[in-house]
């Protein structure tokens, strides 16, 4: 394993040598509780998903035939969608802040 510089990758790669731009240097400025909230909602509902969709599926196999499967989660897309579109508020263009818990 090498631990010096890195020679710049071919094809487009990193180039050590390029200069970065005002934008590259500044970090995001978010709001961590705001972001850490968000990141633990997302997690503990992709957990939550990974456990029941299987179980979900396998239920609706067995009791209705696999054609009712597809009908089910293009029923909860859209009811996701619907939801989305009632309760999301805009964000386009406004700062974390404005709106974060």
């Amino acid at each position: 394993m090498h631990h010096g510089h890195r020679p710049p990758q071919r094809g487009g790669g990193h180039c050590p040598y390029r200069r970065k731009t005002p934008e590259q240097h500044t970090r995001p400025r978010l709001d961590r509780r705001a972001a850490a909230s968000g990141t633990g909602f997302g997690s503990a509902w992709l957990r939550a998903e990974s456990a029941i969709g299987p179980l979900l599926v396998g239920w609706i196999v067995d009791n209705f035939g696999i054609s009712y499967v597809f009908t089910v989660f293009a029923a909860a897309a859209l009811i996701g969608g619907l939801i989305t579109i009632v309760f999301a508020i805009e964000t386009k263009g406004r700062a974390l802040e404005e709106h974060s818990p």
